[in-house]
Order: C-alpha cells, then structure tokens, then sequence
C-alpha cells in the first residue's frame, strides 16, 4: 500500500462514508454521536493504513459564562495530523477548533471530542440530516399568550373603523342629531361619519360632505346651530347605512 499517496486514500474513505443518519436523541433534538461518527470511518482508516494525531495547539477556559454562570466553556484550538503508518514522511496537517461546556473539570475532554467528530465530518464532506445552517434553526414559532388574545378579538365596531380614524379628533364633525363628535367607521358603501352615541343615536355623515364652518366668538357672524345641520341625514337626505 505504500505506493498509494496520503491524498488518495482519504479520497477512497470519503467515497464510502458519504451519510450519517442521526441515531442519537437528546430531549430537544437528534445528533451524530462522535462514537458514530469515528466508527463510520475507523475501519477504513486501518484499512488504509492511516493514523489522525491530535495535538492541542491553544486552550482557553472561561468559568461561569454559560447557562446562568453553572456551567464552564472550553474552547480548543487543535491541529489533525493524518500520517501514512507505512510512510511516516506523508503526513497532511489540518488546524480546527472546539468547543465544550462542563460544570466540572470535564470540559476539555468534551472540546476535543466535538472538535475530532466535526473534523471527520467536514473534512469527509459526510452529510447528516438537517445540518445545513440555512435550515431552520430547533427553536418552535413563538406562541402568544392567552392574555394577548383578547387584542385580536376586537369589539365589531372597532374592527369597522376605518385606518383613516386614526387622524385628530379634532378632524371629526359634530353629529347633527345630538351634538356628540362623529368618528370615522367602514360601512359596505365605503367610509362613512357615525355618531360616537351610537346606538343610541344613529346619525351618520358622508365622509365627502363638505364640513360646516367652526364655531365662531364673533359677533357679528352667526354660530351655526348643529341641529340645523344639512348634512346630518347624508347627502340628498339619504341615511347613510351603519351596516
């Protein structure tokens, strides 16, 4: 087999280990275990005659920063040296990085097992379900409150009013039937004026009548008096319909 280069037998690895299917389950989600992941490719490895040293490159470990302050992040700078075991000189290095978290003294262990499993998974191109990072993530659609319900169920007259209300009051006409200010609402003819007394009192405006001047301190122009308003009954004496 020495007369085989580094580079084309892990070529032929690659070749056979091409999915792992996600056996392991933890309460949230199902992963490739490093355990799965290294006996996938160990055995082509021996067949090949193939060494991996790891070697610890840098290690930072940063106490009580996850999970409230409980637990210990370790972070492992690391490089995988693959070696031909029948020709020592045909090596290829390769740099990579992991991480593990631990409330005890267990948190490099778990850096360099998840830095070994992802760099036989990447370095194989070897596909698992669901690890694409434009997939969604784990996290379930956010629910709403039962308490935020009632702001969706809004009483029939709000839902009627029209996007225009949201403009001043000062805007809004005075009802013509019992002085009360209008608001703006939507009927099936449109948009329309309706007495805020409603349903006590149902007078409506057209929302294209011309509205009638302000009131007025000077005295030698008459006040207008809002039962004598015109436009109280709609245009041409008609109604407008609340519905």
């Amino acid at each position: 087999m020495s007369d085989t280069t580094l580079h084309m037998r892990l070529l032929d690895i690659q070749t056979k280990v091409d999915y792992l299917q996600k056996e392991n389950q933890s309460k949230q989600y199902n992963y490739v275990s490093s355990s799965q992941t290294l006996g996938a490719i160990r055995g082509h490895m021996d067949e090949h005659q193939l060494l991996l040293v790891p070697t610890v490159t840098n290690a930072n470990v940063h106490p009580g920063v996850v999970y409230g302050g409980k637990m210990h992040l370790t972070e492992m700078h690391m490089t995988f040296t693959w070696v031909c075991a029948d020709n020592p000189e045909d090596r290829l290095e390769c740099g990579w990085y992991g991480q593990g978290m631990d409330d005890g003294e267990k948190g490099p262990g778990k850096a360099m097992t998840y830095a070994e499993k992802y760099f036989l998974l990447k370095f194989f191109h070897i596909a698992t379900d669901k690890d694409d990072p434009d997939h969604a993530n784990n996290h379930p659609a956010p629910r709403q409150s039962s308490a935020a319900a009632p702001q969706q169920q809004a009483a029939p007259q709000q839902q009627k009013r029209s996007s225009a209300a949201a403009q001043a009051d000062g805007d809004a006409p005075i009802c013509g039937k019992c002085g009360k200010p209008m608001s703006l609402r939507d009927g099936k003819r449109g948009p329309f004026w309706g007495c805020t007394g409603y349903p006590e009192c149902k007078g409506t405006r057209n929302v294209s009548a011309p509205k009638p001047e302000p009131p007025t301190d000077d005295p030698l122009l008459p006040v207008p008096d809002p039962n004598d308003d015109p436009f109280a009954e709609g245009d041409e004496g008609t109604e407008v319909p609340w519905e």
